[in-house]
């Protein structure tokens, strides 16, 4: 009897799936098929504005495209500099979160331990984000004689 319930609320489970697919998916590819065979006239561009026209594509020159001037050692920098922000504020939150289950066990050994290694597992990550920026600091600090957001050598 019991079988026979889990079987009839599969088979449940499965038309409403179904019903759901065809309701939104379908729908959604036939109008995304529509729209994108509509837009499909783009030659009747003639000239270019900030640029050089070739074979009908208009390649930008100087500043106009819009995108930032700064190298890529400026962005691995910022790019580093958030994730560490993001790692620190993560392990603050951890180690508030392992204090307080460790006052909160009440003498429960389980709940001790869990605390225990949620601080090591948050110390861990700490150390690993760390290291992970020394190692992309050295490298690029051994390829180009220069420090990460600095022009000049560094001996």
């Amino acid at each position: 009897m019991m079988g026979e319930k889990k079987i009839g609320m599969r088979k449940h489970i499965n038309m409403s799936l179904r019903r759901w697919l065809v309701r939104t998916i379908v729908p959604t590819i036939f109008l995304a098929v529509l729209f994108s065979s509509s837009c499909s006239d783009v030659s009747a561009v003639a000239t270019c504005a900030d640029g050089t026209l070739m074979n009908g594509i208009c390649i930008p020159s100087g500043s106009s495209t819009g995108l930032p001037e700064t190298d890529i050692t400026s962005v691995i920098t910022n790019v580093m500099k958030w994730l560490l922000g993001i790692v620190g504020t993560l392990a603050i939150l951890m180690f508030v979160v392992s204090g307080i289950m460790y006052l909160t066990a009440a003498g429960d050994e389980k709940a001790t331990e869990s605390a225990k290694n949620n601080m090591k597992f948050a110390t861990i990550g700490v150390a690993v984000s760390l290291l992970g920026y020394v190692v992309v600091y050295t490298v690029y600090q051994l390829a180009t004689g220069v420090g990460i957001g600095t022009t000049s050598p560094v001996y």
